[in-house]
C-alpha cells in the first residue's frame, strides 16, 4: 500500500515536540476512541483534488486537512491547537513517502463545548500541495 497524505500528516504531527510534549502519541484518525485521555487531537483528509495542466494532468495534488484539539479546558485544547498550527503551517519537505511542496494554515474554527464528552474542540484547517 502507498503512503497517504494522511500518513505524511500523521508523521509530521507525531514527530513534532511541541505538540507531542503536550499530548504524547493521542493523534487518531478520522474519529476519536471512547474513554480517551486527553488532551488529543484528531485528523482527517476532506478533499483531495488533482491539478490540471494542458494536455496532462501535472502530478501535484492539493488536499485539504482538518486537525482538531481537543480538551476539557479551553487554554489546554487552544495550546493544542497551536502546537498543530506550528507543526504543519509552511512546512515543506518529504515525510512518510509523501512529497510535501507547501502546507497552507486555511482556517480556525472554535467548535465549542460537547457537553456530552465534556470536551472544547478547535479545528484547524490545512491545504496540503503535494506530489503524488
Amino acid at each position: 500500500m502507498s503512503a497517504t497524505v494522511e500518513d505524511a500528516v500523521f508523521s509530521r504531527l507525531t514527530a513534532f515536540a511541541g505538540l507531542t510534549a503536550l499530548i504524547v502519541s493521542r493523534i487518531y484518525p478520522v474519529r476519536i476512541p471512547q474513554n480517551p485521555t486527553y488532551p488529543l487531537a484528531s485528523y482527517q483528509k476532506i478533499s483531495d483534488v488533482p491539478e490540471h495542466a494542458m494536455g496532462a494532468d501535472a502530478g501535484v495534488r492539493r488536499a485539504r486537512v482538518q486537525v482538531s484539539a481537543w480538551a476539557p479546558a479551553y487554554s489546554d485544547a487552544k495550546d493544542v491547537a497551536v502546537q498543530v498550527i506550528l507543526a504543519l503551517s509552511r512546512f515543506r519537505g518529504t515525510i512518510a513517502g509523501i512529497t510535501i511542496q507547501e502546507i497552507f494554515f486555511e482556517n480556525e474554527v472554535d467548535l465549542g463545548f460537547d457537553l456530552d464528552a465534556q470536551v472544547h474542540q478547535i479545528a484547524d484547517d490545512f491545504t496540503v500541495c503535494y506530489v503524488g
